[in-house]
C-alpha cells in the first residue's frame, strides 16, 4: 500500500539527486525516509508526516518551457540547475519524465504546490 506512494523510475532518479544534492547516499536512505520526503506532495489521498524537508522551496515560478528543456537535460544526463523545480513538478512514477503544474489563471504556469488554478499533468 505504502509502496505506491514512492516514485520509480523518473521520480526516484530526482528524489535520489535532491539526496546526493543536500549529502545524503541515496542507497542509505530508507523506504520510511523516502516516504518523509514525499510529505503531502504524493499523488493521490495518501500523505506523511512528518515531512523531512531538504531545501527551502523556491518561491519563483518558472516557464513551463523551461522546465521542459530542464527535464530533457537531466534526462539525457546533463544536471540541472533547477532540480527543486524539476523535483516539485515532475516527482510522478514512471520512467520518463513528467511535469505535474498549476495552470494559472494569468495563463502561467507554477510548479508551486499551493498555487492556484487549474492542475494539469504533462
Amino acid at each position: 500500500m505504502f509502496g505506491d506512494s514512492l516514485p520509480d523510475g523518473w521520480g526516484l532518479y530526482l528524489m535520489d539527486r535532491m539526496f546526493r544534492q543536500n549529502g545524503f547516499n541515496p542507497q542509505m536512505v530508507t523506504a520510511l525516509e523516502r516516504l518523509a520526503y514525499v510529505g503531502d506532495q504524493c499523488l493521490g489521498a495518501l500523505s506523511y508526516e512528518p515531512e523531512m524537508a531538504l531545501v527551502d522551496s523556491n518561491s519563483r515560478d518558472i516557464e513551463l518551457i523551461t522546465l521542459g528543456k530542464e527535464a530533457v537535460k537531466e534526462f539525457e544526463g546533463t544536471e540541472s540547475h533547477l532540480i527543486a523545480h524539476l523535483m516539485n513538478a515532475g516527482g510522478s512514477g514512471g520512467a520518463r519524465p513528467k511535469l505535474n503544474v498549476t495552470k494559472c489563471n494569468n495563463g502561467q504556469f507554477s510548479t508551486l504546490p499551493n498555487a492556484k488554478g487549474e492542475k494539469l499533468a504533462y
